[in-house]
């Protein structure tokens, strides 16, 4: 990849271009129709050999023709060809090119990709396979197709590796004001990070959603968030790969590095990036945070005409540990008063359909409503009529009469659709003038209050660097002797249990008797022993060659007393990922692995503080921290083991994966132990 100096300010030119070069056909009319929509009063000069005009613009047979040395090119042509005309644009100091043909890595060409590259040199290029960018702040449109947004002052950025999901995000009908949409493609030489870091700059973007598919450079990627979130700039993100199937496609789509989904939450999570689930949510938390910033927590106020709503929202609002604090008496005394004594003053409220119409008396229960206190979000439930067919006068009145009340309080607050088609374009967009949050669909709205409630925007103390392996990420493994594992996590400062390894059946006939019993036989070679008959526990000496004749015998066996009853068991693990360096997974261990999937995934290094924060994520951290008076857990002692685990990869480069399962987590300052370890080498 070249390297690019002073991208921000290389990318701020491209972006905010003032003249465009425009090379193709129908792609290039495309785009002239587009800017021209848009009312782009910039310079656009269409390239082509044959043609006399595109689209009523004169036509240039050549960049050497042009008038002036344009800020960015078009390149709407096919890939061979387009690597020429790149290298012709960079020969000329453009100001940056967007390649949107396909063919490259994402189809397993990275040999023409890197034609592109060098041809590119230090020119800025989005792409290949790439659709372009909308700047909808300066009317700047480089975009071969149509499009939904329109011209704003202040809005949010899209940044998406997908230029169809980037197509779909700009016809959303929920009133987000989008600032920039911006297509990464192949992020052959400028990336997601490098496009994020630009836009962090312009004060007119309140914050940034992401549409990721693969990170190439996740330190980079790390870096802008950190500086993002010094700025106090949020970012957003939909990260595909959950499933094998997305992962693949992902792959084939933008030739970028997916990675696991544990993995890519942990690595989102780590730089203070709140990850949802799907676009709806994305939207929904954008306009959240473009409106009124953080969601300091999840106390909320509801009102609604209706006791289905009411009762809908507080039930759906339980999935996600929402709090509705209660009204003072005085503020009952006025909502009796006020609606006559026929409503149940409780949150969320149901204020019927007494004063409907009536803007005074509405202005007085909303204002009344919005004086609780310690609430991070005061939310009136309205789903309007049908704007084609009904008349949507009295729904205006509450609109109005809400308006009033917030203006009166000054305090954050949203009118929300029980489905996201109820809510009216216009009316999203006058709530948003006026400061008021439009959310629409009960689904997707609770789902985004959630995700940007829990989440923290803290900055680490320490900086994070990815830890480089320099291995193939299709290297095989084998599973190490058990015996071997222990002896080497037992010189890395973690107990195991007294053991002594048996080669021979036979061995058992008349054993020495070095362990206290009870003792715990297993066959050596298996990774999971339960399901192969490689282990028996509450052993004594005479019950020993008995089971060693049940059991797997070609890898001979190790014999070792049993550990005391912990605490709790726990399962740790770390590995190599060849996206995020190492990552660390930590949870309910034992028989629970496979019956709770209580798990949570963090990147290495991580200071103790970090793996202490993802132990107490998990359900079985109510055990360990001392459950209906059972003794409190060495957590302390877990968050060590991780650690000593991250220093034999450190120190032992062909050590790929090593996992033990069960810790045993005894009292506080009582330690842990391994008494299962399933190590893996690179062959």
């Amino acid at each position: 990849m070249a390297k690019i100096n002073n991208i921000v300010e290389k990318l701020s030119r491209l972006l905010r271009a003032r003249s465009i070069a425009v090379y193709g056909g129908v792609w290039a009319e495309n785009i002239i129709t587009q800017c021209t929509k848009n009312h782009f009063t910039g310079h656009i000069y269409p390239i082509h050999p044959t043609r006399e005009t595109i689209a009523q613009l004169p036509v240039y047979k050549s960049l050497d023709d042009l008038p002036e040395i344009p800020d960015v090119a078009f390149v709407g042509i096919n890939r061979h060809a387009s690597i020429d005309i790149v290298k012709q644009l960079s020969s000329h100091n453009v100001g940056g090119a967007i390649c949107f043909a396909s063919g490259f890595a994402e189809t397993q060409d990275t040999e023409l990709q890197q034609c592109l590259l060098e041809a590119a040199g230090e020119m800025p290029l989005l792409g290949p396979n790439c659709y372009g960018f909308l700047n909808l702040l300066d009317n700047v449109v480089i975009w071969p197709d149509q499009h939904g947004a329109k011209s704003v002052e202040r809005g949010v950025a899209i940044i998406s590796q997908s230029s169809n999901i980037a197509i779909n995000i700009t016809m959303q009908k929920r009133g987000l004001p989008i600032a920039y949409v911006v297509c990464a493609g192949n992020q052959a030489q400028i990336d997601i990070a490098d496009i994020a870091l630009s836009l962090l700059h312009d004060d007119r973007i309140s914050c940034i959603g992401f549409y990721i598919e693969g990170f190439v450079d996740i330190e980079k990627f790390y870096n802008m968030t950190q500086k993002a979130l010094a700025m106090g700039k949020r970012l957003i993100a939909i990260k595909v790969g959950k499933t094998e199937k997305s992962r693949q496609a992902a792959s084939s789509h933008t030739a970028s590095m997916a990675g696991s989904s544990m993995s890519s939450s942990a690595f989102l999570a780590m730089c203070g990036v709140v990850e949802v689930p799907s676009i709806s949510v994305l939207l929904e938390s954008l306009k959240i945070f473009h409106v009124i910033g953080d969601m300091k927590g999840r106390n909320l106020t509801s009102m609604s005409c209706s006791g289905g709503e009411a009762g809908l929202i507080a039930d759906m609002a339980a999935d996600y540990d929402i709090t509705w604090p209660s009204f003072t008496k005085s503020q009952k005394d006025v909502l009796n008063h006020t609606l006559g004594g026929l409503a149940d003053c409780v949150n969320p409220l149901d204020y019927q359909t007494f004063i409907w119409a009536n803007e005074e008396a509405l202005t007085t229960v909303y204002r009344t409503v919005l004086q609780t206190k310690k609430v991070n979000l005061h939310i009136l439930v309205s789903d309007y009529p049908h704007t084609q067919r009904c008349d949507i006068a009295d729904w205006i009145i509450a609109q109005n009469a809400f308006i009033a009340a917030v203006k009166d309080t000054g305090v954050p607050a949203a009118i929300l659709s029980s489905l996201a088609d109820n809510m009216p374009e216009s009316e999203a967009e006058t709530l948003i003038a006026q400061g008021i949050i439009p959310l629409c669909g009960f689904d997707e709205s609770l789902k985004a209050i959630d995700c940007l409630a829990k989440f923290s925007y803290n900055i680490p103390a320490k900086q994070w660097k990815k830890i480089n392996n320099n291995f193939s990420t299709h290297t095989e493994t084998l599973l190490i002797n058990e015996q071997v594992s222990k002896e080497m996590l037992k010189d890395y400062g973690i107990t195991v249990p007294k053991s002594q390894k048996f080669d021979l059946v036979s061995a058992f006939i008349n054993p020495t008797k070095n362990l206290q019993e009870p003792l715990v036989l297993k066959s050596l070679g298996f990774a999971h022993k339960t399901e192969n008959n490689a282990i028996a526990l509450n052993l004594c000496y005479e019950d020993l060659h008995k089971q060693a004749l049940k059991m797997p015998n070609e890898n001979g066996f190790i014999l070792e007393e049993m550990a005391r009853k912990p605490c709790a068991e726990i399962l740790v693990n770390v590995q190599r990922d060849y996206v995020y360096g190492v990552t660390a997974t930590i949870g309910a261990g034992g028989i629970y692995t496979e019956l709770w999937k209580d798990i949570a995934t963090i990147i290495l290094p991580a200071d103790t503080s970090r793996i202490i924060d993802a132990i107490s994520s998990l359900t079985i951290f109510r055990i360990l921290k001392g459950y209906r008076g059972l003794a409190a857990a060495d957590i302390v002692a877990i968050a060590n083991t991780v650690q000593s685990l991250l220093q034999i990869l450190y120190e032992k480069p062909h050590i790929a994966t090593i996992e033990i399962n069960p810790l045993m987590v005894f009292s506080q300052n009582e330690g842990v132990m391994a008494v299962d370890a399933c190590v893996y080498a690179y062959t």
